[in-house]
């Protein structure tokens, strides 16, 4: 009997200190799971303040754009992706005083340099606004219509965006995506740019950026007309009215507006680039339809003569045109949007800096 209770008592004893053991265990394992909660919320929080709270309306993105002109397809791009970004929700500002546009009419001079983005184009010098966060937004390929060495003013943790594509970019096919990213937003005034089908001939032309060609061999007839324009209404005017519209400027978008309006275009050929190659950006060429063509076949472009030997096939396929442009149109800005938001999420998780995009002197 007394062995039976000293075996019962010690087995008591024993379950005791096991119980309490387990106690003890239960709650160094809460007090873990709290730690690790309260750890994981201020992981969360600090993130959610630096990469999400723009899309909630907490965090804006500020474009550097102060200028507005309707001749001035740099300045318009600029307010057109404010207004993407603001369709999207995104909390998004013009820097500066309102102005006479018609596309985004949100502005302001003061920021909170923690809770802003700053876009700048390709050519602003440096970083005037003292932003903490930007992105180098290059409209053009430097050294043509800015200085090839503009990009050591800029900061070399600047975001780098391309709305055109660059020989670089082709010849590195495996950094696009990652180090070569695409920022392409296309704009169209609305119900503007129409065919009015009334008796047209002769021609028109427009030299601008054609010292951009290495060998320029002017074609078009002495009485063809220089286009000269200050508004939209005027180049309508003008691309109903002709029947032809040379090209001499090889980065221009004057050559889909006048297919628009039932011009037909004949683009000065680009010494050593195809036709296939000038349109989807594939060889030395700067085309705004790059990151279309990533994912759709080329079939040859309808309703623009790629030199005089082609005029005879943009003819006959001016009416396809329209269709397939706002096709790309729809596709490209969507696109290249959605994915800007998404970059803009997580900042400092982005490779896309001006240092992995530029090779800077020794």
């Amino acid at each position: 009997m007394e062995i039976s209770l000293c075996f019962w008592y010690k087995l008591k004893i024993l379950n005791d200190y096991i119980m309490k053991k387990n106690l003890r265990n239960k709650i160094f394992l809460i007090l873990i799971c709290i730690i690790i909660i309260v750890l994981l919320y201020i992981f969360y929080n600090n993130n959610f303040s630096k990469y999400e709270k723009f899309t909630n309306n907490e965090k804006m993105i500020l474009i550097n754009e102060q200028s507005y002109t309707e001749t001035c397809g740099g300045c318009i791009t600029l307010y057109y992706l404010a207004y993407l970004l603001k369709q999207q929700n995104i909390n998004v500002k013009m820097y500066g005083q309102p102005n006479n546009n018609n596309i985004f009419t949100e502005f302001t001079d003061t920021f909170d340099a923690e809770n802003t983005i700053v876009v700048y184009s390709e050519g602003i010098n440096g970083n005037p606004l003292n932003a903490k966060y930007s992105v180098r937004w290059l409209l053009s390929e430097l050294g043509k219509n800015m200085p090839a060495d503009i990009y050591l003013s800029w900061p070399k943790t600047d975001l780098c965006y391309y709305f055109l594509s660059e020989k670089k970019i082709k010849d590195s096919p495996e950094k696009n995506g990652s180090i070569y990213k695409f920022l392409t937003t296309i704009y169209l005034k609305p119900n503007t740019f129409i065919n009015h089908h009334k008796p047209r001939s002769g021609y028109c032309h427009i030299f601008k950026k054609s010292n951009y060609h290495k060998n320029l061999q002017p074609f078009h007839p002495d009485d063809s007309v220089e286009l000269h324009f200050s508004n939209y209404e005027e180049l309508v005017e003008f691309f109903n009215k002709y029947e032809y519209f040379i090209c001499y400027d090889p980065a221009s978008f004057l050559i889909f507006l006048a297919a628009l309006c039932g011009c037909i275009p004949i683009l000065h050929k680009v010494e050593g680039v195809s036709k296939e190659q000038y349109f989807t950006g594939k060889g030395d060429s700067n085309s705004c339809f790059f990151v279309y063509y990533q994912t759709h076949p080329y079939t040859d472009y309808p309703g623009i003569a790629y030199g005089m030997e082609d005029l005879k096939n943009a003819k006959n396929t001016i009416d396809l045109f329209p269709d397939l442009f706002m096709k790309q149109i729809e596709y490209t800005n969507n696109t290249c949007v959605d994915s800007f938001i998404e970059d803009m999420k997580h900042f400092d998780e982005n490779i896309n800096t001006i240092e992995n995009n530029y090779v800077y002197p020794s």
